[in-house]
């Protein structure tokens, strides 16, 4: 009788676990929401600094590679993450200032972006 009771204590505790997780994506995980870096070679500088413009709800940018990424994933906003003081301050070529939260409007397509 303590083997089944056992068991079940485990089967209900495997079942608690699996809709715990199903359940973690929804308060933690933000669908539409990228972090990245920009490396200073390819936006031309270590502060973060070009020009974002919103045209028919597509973030463009003076960078061509960008604004054909922005048109395919439909990328809705573009936003510096950190301001820094000492703005030389990088780790392994990587600068603060060049990162930013990239929002796309439908992440259904976002595996084909990896």
């Amino acid at each position: 009788m303590k083997k089944y009771l056992v068991l079940f204590l485990v089967c209900i505790g495997i079942i608690l676990k699996i809709s715990a997780l199903e359940n973690l994506d929804n308060y933690k995980y933000y669908p539409h929401n990228l972090i990245v870096c920009f490396s200073s070679e390819l936006i031309g500088n270590t502060e973060g600094q070009f020009e974002i413009e919103k045209e028919n709800e597509i973030i463009k940018t003076p960078f061509v590679w960008f604004n054909e990424l922005s048109r395919e994933f439909k990328i809705i906003e573009l936003n510096q993450l950190y301001k820094v003081k000492d703005k030389k301050w990088n780790k392994d070529n990587k600068y603060p200032m060049n990162v930013f939260r990239i929002v796309i409007k439908d992440s259904e397509n976002l595996d084909n972006l990896f």
